[in-house]
């Protein structure tokens, strides 16, 4: 095993009451270690790590493990202590699909299908047009007709569908609402296009919460919540003007959208079109399954109310066919980078060494769909965040190239309060390794990403004092590419060792450090 000795000038940080020796303190760094950790979070058997997929299952028991071994406290009493779970749901709604012309179209993308009631049926149903007819001049047609109609609104449309099915006796529906230009609903979705879309997030897992809006639906609306409570057993579409091409003939698609006709009573065209043929196996089933985050600490002596937290997300974008998005970099390489200062820290704890303050280690899950992760444990946090003195989050601090002999280059971004220390702490410690050079992120438009892209931004958004830490953006992000072959585990060690040095300092340096 390859060991690296962490700088002496760990000692120039320390003041006297924090060491019980006064011999010089040793903390040692295994590259050995970060090597198998990243390889292991990286591999074949981890399948990118993203959740539900067995392989994130795998990756956060492999975390835990580590935390247990190096020694890390867990934050509950049950069989996994290191898990703070996260609730996630999910509605099973089946699948309907439309079959035009040896097309298929499915739900949740150009039409929205919705019952009243669990539904498995496969149908050729012919279709009534009537446009924007007065409901009291159709009269009655039986369950074997599909009503087709227009509305101005959804609105209007739940207040003609209540009419309808009082009055035609049917069992199947459908209809269309006039959105704007297809160009313009490419930049500003219409109503129709959000119902559609809110149906396919259905199908998706939803985290409590979700920072850019990509956690739970919430309380946005999608075509069931427009059925009428009746008590009648009916089955609704609502299609886009795409698919209404599709269905009807030249003659009606141009009065549709030329003049948005009323259809007179008398001028009601008795128009049947093709038949719909469709198979659906409609039905609302509530799925919930556990995501999570891993947590470990260190307590604090006379300070331990007050918390350091280090962390990095270990999710990543799972498999995409045969491509295994490997994530190495991001974020292996911070999820290792936790691990190792987790077994540094329990050393130097172990060789004489107090830390004043609580020093808290977290894997967070779930950062890729909207750091969902971060914001689950900033809105149920396990230690108070008015007591939480600094957040410092690896990123992606596993690409930093050397070029042309100069030193490997890590960018820093402080945020919130204790911007200034936290800097100056960085670079006074970034100055006494030579292989990296720290820079200092201001804020400004360029940095946007760096600034809202990762789990340091729900702690800074709620006024908890955050830094982040990474070595930029590289062509494997996003990619099956980016392996660990490719990560430059001299400077990842780096940027370890000057992440221990800073943390400890903070740990115990109450006066220039303190609680925001």
């Amino acid at each position: 095993m390859i060991r690296v000795s962490v700088l002496l000038i760990l000692l120039f940080f320390s003041t006297g009451y924090c060491i019980k020796s006064q011999e010089p303190l040793e903390v040692n760094l295994s590259k050995a270690r970060i090597i198998e950790d990243v390889y292991t979070l990286a591999s074949d058997s981890m399948r990118g790590r993203k959740f539900p997929d067995v392989g994130r299952e795998k990756a956060a028991l492999y975390i835990a493990g580590q935390f247990q071994k190096a020694g890390l406290r867990g934050i509950n009493y049950s069989d996994e202590p290191y898990f703070q779970k996260i609730p996630v749901t999910r509605v099973d709604k089946g699948q309907t699909v439309i079959n035009v012309n040896d097309t298929s179209y499915k739900s949740g993308f150009n039409f929205s299908f919705a019952s009243t009631t669990s539904l498995d049926d496969s149908l050729s149903i012919p279709v009534k047009f009537i446009g924007y007819s007065l409901c009291n001049t159709i009269g009655n047609t039986g369950e074997d007709t599909l009503i087709y109609f227009l509305a101005h609104n959804m609105i209007d449309a739940r207040e003609r569908l209540e009419e309808l099915v009082k009055i035609t006796g049917a069992k199947y529906f459908g209809f269309s609402i006039k959105e704007e230009s297809r160009l313009l609903s490419r930049f500003f979705p219409g109503e129709v296009s959000l119902l559609i879309n809110n149906e396919r997030s259905l199908s998706l897992y939803q985290y409590p919460e979700g920072v850019f809006g990509m956690g739970a639906t919430g309380d946005q609306d999608w075509l069931y919540d427009y059925l009428p409570e009746n008590g009648n057993d009916i089955g609704v579409f609502l299609f886009d003007d795409y698919l209404f091409e599709k269905f009807f003939d030249d003659f009606l698609v141009t009065k549709h959208r030329s003049s948005l006709v009323s259809f007179k009573s008398g001028e009601l065209p008795e128009v049947f079109v093709r038949e719909l043929n469709f198979k659906t196996s409609f039905r609302l089933i509530e799925i919930t399954k556990k995501d999570d985050n891993i947590i470990g600490y260190i307590e604090g002596t006379d300070l331990k109310d007050e918390v350091i937290i280090i962390c990095g997300h270990y999710d990543h974008l799972g498999k995409s066919g045969d491509d295994i998005y490997y994530g190495a970099d991001d974020n292996a390489s911070g999820s290792a980078a936790v691990m190792e200062l987790s077994r540094m820290f329990m050393q130097a704890k172990a060789n004489g060494m107090d830390f004043r303050r609580t020093i808290v280690f977290i894997a967070f899950g779930a950062e890729e769909t909207g750091l969902n992760g971060s914001l689950y444990y900033v809105n149920n946090p396990v230690f108070p965040l008015d007591k939480t003195v600094l957040v410092i989050n690896l990123d992606m601090i596993g690409r930093s190239e050397q070029v042309n002999d100069r030193p490997g280059l890590a960018f820093v971004y402080p945020l919130q309060g204790l911007k200034r220390p936290v800097w100056r702490v960085f670079r006074n410690t970034g100055r006494q390794v030579e292989s990296i050079n720290l820079e200092r992120i201001r804020p400004s438009i360029r940095s946007l990403m760096y600034y809202a892209g990762s789990d340091h931004y729900p702690f800074a958004r709620s006024g908890v004092p955050a830094v982040s830490v990474n070595t930029g953006l590289h062509p494997d992000y996003h990619k099956p590419t980016d392996i660990p072959e490719k990560i430059n585990y001299d400077n990842l060690a780096d940027i370890i060792k000057i992440v221990f040095v800073v943390a400890a300092k903070v740990a115990n340096d109450p006066k220039n450090f303190p609680v925001n």
